[in-house]
């Protein structure tokens, strides 16, 4: 069939389908400030569109194990056109099904970048409309309406309980604009616009405001916008999801602690008795969706538990800390404050109260590093703008994140004998001793002379 002989209806209806792709696209072009969709240039080179999924953990936490779904719903033809009118459940029936997508994760995979003590980690999916060309587009040309979701399964957690996940809530409308090569070309995805859905916005990164548009195209090079790395490097479909977890066994374990407070004693002079107050503090990472509590106790030099209701916060045999907030416990010589639980990724603060007697020093190591400060006379501890600035975050694994404060005493005065000269003063008094009765002898013969 020639151009000449095709139907004048069917010519007058592509004409309005073609005007209104331009009209639409380039409103959105406009709108957005570039091409906020994928598109394509015939039926050998159809527009390609993929997902990106996004695995957000507290930094130094290992990559869990997961399997996320994605799957697509039919919505139908926003304008199905054709010389009869196509309801939307006979349109439905002519739409192609467009097979679930899955992207895996597994211990191996590293984070992509990190931000504000996040890692994340990105995978892309294959183009999901790869192969889609012809008469699989039952309604011939027009634009095919889907939604795309995610399945809420696929973080493979832990039975005891010490972990924790927060799927994606995103959805998205993608609309796949059919076009036809005439006079006898193939149908094929000229366009494939996607809008993200109202009240349906993930909250990690980035956050996209609702009914914004976004590029699907895979591997996208963004020319414009060379600031925003997945911008620049990935599908903008993405669907953000979450893990967390806590290291420490639960109980009243001290071989398995996840952050331990020391306090030593030194120098000339120094009581070991003296208590001095500490300021502790852990705030668990932003991502979770929960406001934890830690739990920790006291134990003396000799590793016994000397935790009671004299400390503050004390419940049931631990201390409890709510995330974020101080704790202000006194320890001396050789106690440590021990935490049993808590999340990979904290953020750890501890300062203590100087006193101008001692010379305080630490040595703390997080994150496989060891770092080692002392001073004097001021409110000591980390973070400490200027001198040891923060965040410090909890390392993975256990009896990993240690920090010793050490005490030494300075300007102490002699109060009496050395005990290491003690041999020297005995020697000294046995001498005296010897020359006393010498000179009584001698005093009480002159004595007996004079009575002669």
């Amino acid at each position: 069939m020639t151009r000449k002989q095709f139907p004048i209806t069917k010519l007058f209806l592509y004409a309005i389908f073609t005007a209104f792709i331009v009209f639409h696209v380039t409103q959105s072009a406009f709108a957005e400030g570039n091409d906020s969709y994928s598109k394509g240039t015939d039926w050998q080179n159809p527009a390609k569109a993929a997902i990106t999924a996004l695995l957000a953990i507290p930094i130094n936490t290992p990559t869990p194990k997961a399997e996320f779904t994605f799957v697509f719903e039919k919505i139908g033809m926003n304008v199905p056109l054709s010389p009869l009118t196509i309801n939307n459940d006979t349109a439905k029936e002519n739409m192609p099904d467009i097979k679930p997508v899955t992207i895996s994760f597994n211990e191996d995979d590293g984070y992509i970048f990190e931000e504000g003590g996040i890692w994340f980690l990105l995978k892309e999916s294959e183009n999901f409309i790869e192969g889609m060309i012809g008469d699989v587009w039952g309604n011939g040309t027009g634009i095919y309406s889907y939604k795309v979701s995610e399945a809420q399964s696929g973080i493979t957690l832990s039975e005891t309980g010490i972990d924790g996940n927060a799927y994606s809530i995103a959805k998205y409308d993608v609309e796949i604009w059919v076009d036809k090569e005439y006079p006898d070309g193939k149908l094929y995805p000229k366009f494939v616009v996607v809008k993200i859905k109202e009240k349906n916005t993930d909250n990690i990164y980035p956050h996209f405001a609702e009914g914004t548009k976004v590029d699907p195209t895979p591997g996208k090079k963004d020319k414009i916008n060379k600031t925003e790395f997945i911008n620049t490097n990935y599908s903008q479909m993405l669907f953000n999801n979450t893990y967390w977890k806590t290291d420490g066994s639960h109980i009243e374990n001290t071989t398995e602690s996840v952050l331990e407070i020391v306090n030593k004693m030194g120098g000339l002079g120094a009581v070991l008795e003296t208590p001095f107050e500490f300021t502790v503090a852990v705030t668990h990472p932003r991502i979770m969706s929960e406001n934890p509590v830690c739990r920790a106790i006291v134990l003396d030099a000799g590793g016994k538990n000397i935790t009671d209701d004299k400390h503050t916060n004390y419940n049931n045999g631990y201390l409890k800390i709510p995330s974020g907030e101080e704790l202000k416990i006194n320890l001396s010589d050789g106690q440590r404050l021990v935490f049993v639980d808590s999340y990979i990724g904290s953020i750890v603060s501890v300062k203590e109260k100087v006193s101008s007697d001692y010379i305080i020093s630490y040595e703390y190591s997080f994150n496989d590093s060891e770092k080692f400060f002392y001073s004097v006379g001021l409110d000591f501890g980390f973070p400490r703008l200027g001198f040891d600035n923060g965040p410090h975050y909890l390392n993975a694994g256990i009896d990993i994140n240690k920090v010793t404060f050490t005490n030494t005493r300075i300007g102490a005065t002699p109060t009496g004998v050395s005990v290491d000269d003690l041999p020297y003063a005995v020697l000294i008094v046995i001498a005296l001793t010897c020359v006393a009765f010498f000179v009584a002898i001698k005093l009480n013969k002159k004595k007996e002379a004079h009575k002669a």
